[in-house]
């Protein structure tokens, strides 16, 4: 199971970054730290892709667009513990996730 790392540095992860990337055999999506918003349609993934989404302690994100992980079927875990910043969850940003665990 591959993990890959977003962003490590600070800043924003850009509306459509990851729109309909084949990501191949990542499992798990770190959101570094230093982000502090996730665009529209960031990460959506049709039809397969990543299981889980974790953010790494002291996240900074502060905005999740609408959208951001919309149509991700694949997609059964996403802890936002960490995201003691956040103020705005966009519309429809988790959208049609099936059997999801948001936390």
């Amino acid at each position: 199971m591959a993990d890959a790392s977003v962003n490590d540095g600070k800043g924003t992860i850009a509306d459509e970054a990851f729109y309909n990337v084949d990501l191949g055999n990542v499992k798990t999506i770190v959101i570094g730290a230093g982000i502090t918003s996730i665009g529209e349609y960031a990460f959506k993934t049709w039809p397969r892709g990543y299981t889980t989404v974790t953010f790494e302690a002291n996240s900074q994100l502060t905005t999740v667009k609408k959208c951001a992980f919309y149509a991700t079927s694949t997609l059964t875990s996403i802890n936002l513990d960490d995201c003691l910043m956040l103020e705005s969850i966009g519309v429809g940003a988790f959208i049609t996730l099936k059997g999801a665990n948001a936390q």
